[in-house]
């Protein structure tokens, strides 16, 4: 296929999303439209302030499953590739991925490396915040 046909990144997630549209529930869909949306705005006028997407009300239709498909849609945007790959990569953390880095075993391992670490971190800092914290309420009940 030569680069005149090739559909840019743009058409082939306008692609996905009818896909998407096909099988999601229409409010689930909805959100995940106006999520990417959100999206494309800020990335098209940085510094821009960002809105609250979901709204509060439609938060409940903010499932793992939208997460996902607005991960491998931005994937697509970013990429201009639909072989993209939902992936738990350990230590609560998940990521998108395709098909090259899903099938390299030395690039996954540096992800699930990755991830450990930054779980590492998380833990250490969350452990300095409650020793603060609880140094805070010893003093303040002394």
């Amino acid at each position: 296929m030569d680069d005149a046909t090739e559909p840019s990144p743009g058409e082939k997630a306008q692609l996905y999303l009818e896909t998407l549209r096909l099988r999601m529930d229409p409010e689930p869909y909805r959100v995940l439209g106006e999520m990417l949306q959100e999206i494309v705005r800020l990335v098209g006028s940085p510094g821009r302030a960002a809105e609250q997407v979901p709204a509060p009300q439609d938060e409940e239709y903010y499932t793992d499953e939208v997460r996902d498909e607005l991960m491998v849609l931005v994937a697509i945007l970013l990429t201009g590739r639909m072989d993209q790959h939902i992936v738990n990569v350990g230590s609560g953390f998940i990521t998108v991925v395709d098909s090259d880095a899903l099938a390299d075993e030395s690039r996954m391992s540096h992800l699930r490396d990755q991830a450990a670490e930054r779980r590492r971190r998380s833990n250490e800092q969350e452990a300095v915040l409650r020793g603060i914290e609880d140094a805070t309420r010893q003093r303040d009940d002394a």
